[in-house]
């Protein structure tokens, strides 16, 4: 199938072994290209980041010119010092030119701690290429939210198997039973639960955000691909990220206040920035740990919480061959 999709994102001081990973597990899948847009300019690019199938860039490689002429850009470039989602955003936008120009069809926005999970498909390429038949040229996916497992956590993506259903995946009995244990939508999930999107590369998308493109549709349907989000599985990840994004402000774009739409992000800026080690530890232990230990159990029998394996067995499956492979090597 002559039919090219890519990966984008904006990185910054992601672990080696993750990004390896996250490289590699979905190539596997099928995708042929990943857009690393590196946040900050001075970083050096991991291993993993130079192979034949990645291209990193920065802000200075960008077409200022074209970027210019965007109303996205125009609308955000006051936000770009202080805010990472307007960076997202505009990094996109520059992308979405590049890959169409170099002949990608479809794009997907993720980030490094997200895992494509295209269960029904056994290369992503048949699914996006059903979609283009049918008409569909930009699509929102569910995401589910990972439960750290332990308090050190090497490699999320090999050994971290369960997941928090989005919402939009719960029958009304299980939302009720939720709310009746004091669950809501901005409790249940400590990030974001709207999603993230993949488009076609037409001559006029763009990105809305970085959850959405233009034109995007939604599918609920848990028949279609979903988003595993791992975003702060083990006390190290969870501490490097607030220190990389830093003391960023209550509000986003100026506008959105974030206490009111994830509490859980401002709450852990502040424990990682504005307070001691000692801090930091025990809010891990108390809000990400424990928050499930009590009902854990209950909330997997009844299907709200759930155990996914694949990601861990793929991966588990290509250290195994690439073992193998080296085993032959070294006997020849």
């Amino acid at each position: 199938m002559s039919f090219k999709v890519c990966i984008a994102t904006t990185i910054k001081g992601c672990p080696d072994n993750i990004l390896e990973t996250w490289v590699l597990f979905h190539k596997t899948i099928g995708f042929d290209h990943f857009f690393l847009v590196y946040d900050d300019p001075d970083e050096i690019p991991s291993k993993a980041a130079k192979s034949s199938n990645v291209t990193t860039l920065r802000k200075s490689d960008f077409d200022q010119d074209y970027l210019n002429s965007l109303d996205t850009y125009k609308n955000l470039k006051d936000y770009t010092e202080s805010d990472l989602i307007a960076r997202q955003v505009i990094n996109m936008s520059n992308v979405i030119k590049i890959a169409r120009d170099e002949g990608y069809d479809w794009i997907l926005h993720i980030d490094v701690d997200e895992i494509f999970w295209c269960r029904n498909w056994q290369n992503v390429k048949n699914h996006f290429y059903d979609l283009q038949t049918n008409g569909i040229d930009c699509i929102n996916y569910v995401n589910y939210e990972a439960i750290p497992n332990c308090f050190d956590v090497e490699n999320y993506f090999e050994v971290v198997t369960t997941f928090k259903k989005n919402q939009k995946h719960l029958t009304h009995i299980q939302n009720t039973f939720l709310q009746e244990n004091g669950w809501t939508a901005s409790n249940y999930f400590n990030f974001y639960g709207n999603g993230k999107s993949a488009a076609r590369l037409t001559q006029d998308v763009q990105p809305v955000g970085p959850h959405y493109f233009s034109n995007h549709r939604e599918f609920t349907s848990e028949y279609f691909p979903v988003i595993l989000h791992y975003p702060i599985c083990g006390f190290q990840n969870f501490f490097d990220k607030y220190k990389i994004l830093g003391n960023f402000p209550d509000l986003w774009l100026g506008t959105y206040e974030i206490k009111k739409l994830l509490p859980f992000h401002l709450a852990s800026r502040d424990a990682v920035n504005k307070h001691s080690l000692e801090y930091a530890i025990d809010f891990y232990r108390q809000r990400v740990l424990k928050a499930f230990d009590k009902n854990l159990k209950e909330l997997i029998d009844i299907g709200i919480v759930c155990q996914i394996r694949d990601v861990q067995e793929v991966l588990f499956a290509l250290k195994k061959t690439k073992k193998n492979k080296k085993r032959i090597q070294h006997a020849s």
